[in-house]
């Protein structure tokens, strides 16, 4: 894996361990793959927010993928609303220009909410009624997030 940064690596062994259905290793994996990501958002922002910002999504997917594939669906459905969480506090939490931030947020709500749908599409019975009402609140709480960025500039 030579030329990869650290996060690549850590997220290209979690895969791996996942294609072995090796979950526990790849739960393991992904959640250092998340911290890293987390650690390092400021310095990746600076060179690319869009980066940024998908590593730590594409971390949040990982692991609800895992949980889904020990069939523990609540758990997978609580990284969905992590995620959202981390998309609701980034504008807060930004020193990069707001344009650049919305469009990067928004581009990334666009793919929970894809992933989401695909979710609750295949397993409906098995989420909660406080999951849904949570990530349908944030859902919210991001769109009109977005409204208060586009009346200021």
């Amino acid at each position: 894996m030579k030329g990869c940064d650290k996060w690549t690596e850590v997220l290209i062994r979690g895969n791996t361990e996942y294609s072995l259905n090796y979950y526990g290793n790849a739960i393991l994996l992904f959640q250092q793959a998340l911290d890293l990501a987390r650690f390092k958002f400021n310095l990746t922002a600076k060179l690319s927010y869009d980066r940024a910002i998908s590593q730590v999504v594409i971390c949040h997917f990982s692991l609800a993928d895992c949980y889904i594939a020990i069939d523990q669906i609540e758990r997978a459905a609580d990284f969905y609303i992590l995620a959202q969480k981390f998309l609701l506090q980034i504008p807060e939490n930004s020193t990069i220009e707001v344009n650049i931030v919305n469009n990067a947020t928004q581009h990334a709500v666009h793919h929970v909410n894809d992933m989401w749908l695909e979710f609750i599409r295949k397993y409906r019975e098995n989420i909660s009624y406080d999951h849904l009402k949570q990530f349908y609140k944030q859902n919210t709480l991001l769109h009109s997030q977005k409204e208060k960025l586009c009346i200021y500039h």
